[in-house]
């Protein structure tokens, strides 16, 4: 044994494996390097072992421990691949399905409503006009009076479907209908006096009436100035005026009081009884001079048969005809629902 080492041969032997795999730390190589150096012994079992292991571990042999490692690591590199994308799939699923099974989506415009209102109290009873989706929940806030609506709807399903029909039968128990009930009804009491029901951005009842959904369509549009070319077009698409008289152009007046506004159709509409034609035309007109609100006159200009005709509607003439301020409408989705009933617009 070496003696400037005082290192017994048996652990220099012990450490002699790790040394010959590789793994030894370099300040170990060099204690058993040097042991060996004055250690015959110790120095024929190292080489022994060095011998040994290049016997059992053929160049081939390493080459296939190696492939075999890499095919092992990629095959569990894959698994766990797959197992990644299998539990993504599995919550976008499940997100999927709670949300259009029981959460809902809003579901504020294919839908019919029935509401009553009792001072600080409302029922609103709600049915989708979708048959693929069937309205689960309300929800209900209010703010200075107004309440807003948002039902939420889910598809159908054997764990969410409500029964939602039911039937019209005479005196002797035979079916003559079957009638669509309601999906779902809901009940609240708020702090405020009601005065306004909204779903979405839609008024569907105000100060103790209904409102119309032309009236709440509207009423989306109103705006304070005719010098608005692309809020004018909005009121005309509301009120379904390209349906009613076909397609037009438009020529505003804003120079000076009363502010005009025509609309000029190009189609001519003798296929049309005059008489009508007539009498929405100049309801139309009052609808547009409740809408806009420095707008003093609305005239309609049109051919009949060849013949240019027109018809012009003022402020004060709408006014007379509502028997209130037309500009009331402005600002009440209940004088515009009670102009539009009047004029008998649909």
């Amino acid at each position: 044994m070496d003696k400037r080492y005082n290192i017994p041969c048996e652990v220099i032997q012990d450490l002699m494996p790790s040394y010959v795999d590789g793994i030894a730390s370099e300040e170990t190589g060099r204690i058993i390097e040097d042991h060996v150096a004055g250690c015959a012994e110790c120095g024929s079992i190292l080489e022994a072992m060095r011998a040994g292991s290049d016997a059992q571990t053929k160049p081939e042999d390493r080459d296939r421990k190696e492939i075999d490692f890499l095919r092992k690591n990629r095959s569990r590199n894959k698994k766990i691949f797959a197992a990644c994308i299998a539990a993504a799939l599995i919550l976008v699923c499940g997100i999927f399905a709670v949300k259009n099974y029981f959460i809902g989506q809003d579901w504020t415009y294919a839908v019919a409503t029935d509401v009553r209102v009792s001072g600080t109290d409302i029922s609103i009873e709600a049915t989708s006009s979708d048959s693929a989706h069937f309205i689960r929940n309300i929800e209900l806030t209010e703010k200075d009076g107004v309440v807003t609506a948002v039902p939420k709807a889910v598809a159908p399903s054997p764990l969410t479907h409500q029964t939602s029909t039911g039937s019209v039968t005479d005196g002797d128990g035979n079916i003559l209908m079957e009638a669509h009930i309601c999906d779902t009804y809901k009940e609240a009491s708020f702090s405020n006096e009601i005065r306004e029901v909204r779903i979405g951005d839609r008024v569907i009842w105000a100060e103790g009436k209904d409102v119309s959904a032309l009236a709440s369509s509207v009423m989306q549009t109103v705006h304070d100035y005719v010098g608005d070319p692309s809020a004018n077009e909005r009121t005309l698409e509301a009120l379904c005026v390209r349906e009613r008289f076909g397609d037009y152009t438009n020529q505003l007046q804003t120079e000076k009081e009363p502010y005009g506004w025509t609309v000029t159709f190009e189609e001519d509409l003798g296929r049309f009884n005059a008489a009508v034609i007539e009498n929405e035309m100049d309801n139309c007109a009052r609808v547009l001079l409740g809408s806009v609100g420095n707008l003093g006159e609305v005239t309609f200009e049109y051919k009949y048969n060849g013949k240019v005709m027109n018809r012009t509607v003022s402020a004060e003439e709408a006014a007379e005809f509502f028997g209130r301020n037309i500009k009331d409408c402005l600002t009440s989705a209940r004088a515009m629902s009670d102009l539009i009933d009047m004029t008998g617009l649909r």
